[in-house]
């Protein structure tokens, strides 16, 4: 659902932000979707919209939920 309201957010011109995608990692973190979480920190990169904090404790988060703390460090 998360992903939808993005999705409609985008299609509105709203751009989403820092806060945002953190909030996508998170539900990607509690259904243990490693992959898609890499890759909103992917598309964060490619929009120059710079990771904090949140959203480096919350990748972390799920590298350990996903049972890949070694992903982690990549």
């Amino acid at each position: 659902k998360a992903f939808e309201v993005v999705e409609e957010m985008r299609a509105k011109g709203v751009r989403a932000n820092v806060v945002t995608y953190s909030t996508l990692i998170s539900v990607c973190s509690e259904t243990g979707d490693m992959p898609r979480a890499q890759e909103m920190v992917r598309e964060m990169e490619s929009l120059n919209i710079q990771p904090d904090v949140v959203t480096y404790s919350t990748l972390i988060n799920c590298c350990m939920k996903a049972g890949e703390p070694e992903k982690a460090f990549e």
